[in-house]
């Protein structure tokens, strides 16, 4: 037990804010979910079936316009995706 003492974790997902965006997904959730919190996982899952819809609708679009619109995250706010190779 001691070597657990002054441990920190980090995430990138938290549900103390006043993100509007954040507050109705963490509402939403605990709503579908018998109020369930939400965790970093759960937002994750959210920002990539987003990402998915969106991707599609801009299929027609150049490489790089894609790219550049995929620096969104609307829960995790800092997602990118980036061409590798």
């Amino acid at each position: 037990k001691e070597n657990l003492n002054d441990i920190y974790f980090t995430t990138h997902f938290t549900t103390v804010g006043d993100d509007p965006v954040v507050s109705k997904f963490i509402e939403d959730f605990k709503a579908k979910y018998d109020g369930a919190t939400p965790g970093a996982f759960h937002a994750l899952g959210y920002d990539e079936m987003y990402f998915l819809v969106f991707r599609n609708r801009l299929m027609h679009h150049t490489e790089q316009n894609i790219l550049e619109s995929f620096r969104i995250g609307k829960i995790s706010k800092n997602l990118t995706l980036e061409r590798i190779g």
